[in-house]
């Protein structure tokens, strides 16, 4: 797993995937322990996306309530 060139999308589709072969009764137990690890560290990986995405955000949007008040507010 190349976690520097993937993003949330490709780490969400990679989960479900993980999923459907989980719920295939033909992947052995050896497999599907690894496929759970795997989803495992893409699900904290992923989380780890939306946390920093709404950190990104509310820094986003502080700057804009200092900028509109530094400026005046509406006007």
């Amino acid at each position: 797993m190349d976690n520097k060139a993937e993003n949330f999308e490709e780490c969400i589709n990679r989960v479900d995937e993980i999923i459907a072969m989980l719920c295939n009764n033909e992947t052995s137990l050896k497999d599907s322990m690894s496929l759970y690890m795997e989803a495992k560290n893409r699900i904290a990986l992923a989380n780890n996306m939306l946390e920093n995405a709404e950190i990104e955000i509310k820094n986003l949007i502080e700057h804009l309530d200092t900028k509109e008040n530094h400026y005046g507010g509406n006007q």
